[in-house]
């Protein structure tokens, strides 16, 4: 079986996205919120040294990050060949100064140009801290795709709340 990979995943997060009403109803702002939640799940998991919610957590970053570039009108593709790898105990600490720039660049109406390049780093640090631990960005997308796509919720004020059990 082949590999998932961004460009089989991203149109199916964007489809989900839009059947829930994220890319009508939500704004870039609110989805980076929902990005930062996310972070910090990854944080916790990673200092709990918990490999399934990291990989949940990388999943579902990677989804927020391709809503909010869907919403910007902006690529998610990246060429990663040019980028080594390496285990990086930081990289996830570092995820969380990029986030806060481009929340700020957000925020604050900054041209696109900071932000795609901060989106880039995002997603760069993220292929860092999945092979630190193993994992593989596109396989953690697609169980997190697994997860979200029989997901039961509601728009509230622009953001996609899921239905508790």
């Amino acid at each position: 079986m082949k590999s998932p990979n961004l460009d089989d995943l991203e149109p199916l997060v964007i489809k989900w996205a839009k059947k829930k009403g994220i890319l009508q109803n939500g704004t870039p702002y609110k989805e980076l919120l929902k990005t930062g939640e996310e972070i910090l799940e990854l944080l916790q998991a990673i200092e709990d040294n918990n490999l399934d919610k990291i990989e949940d957590a990388i999943g579902d970053i990677v989804v927020t990050l391709i809503i909010y570039a869907e919403m910007k009108k902006i690529s998610c593709k990246r060429d990663f060949k040019n980028h080594s790898f390496k285990a990086d105990d930081a990289a996830a600490h570092r995820l969380l100064t990029d986030y806060a720039v481009l929340l700020q660049a957000e925020k604050f109406g900054q041209s696109l140009k900071p932000i795609i390049h901060t989106h880039e780093m995002m997603m760069v640090k993220l292929h860092y801290i999945a092979n630190k631990y193993n994992l593989n960005i596109w396989e953690c997308l697609k169980t997190a795709y697994n997860v979200i796509k029989n997901r039961k919720g509601k728009m509230i004020n622009g953001t996609f709340v899921k239905d508790e059990k």
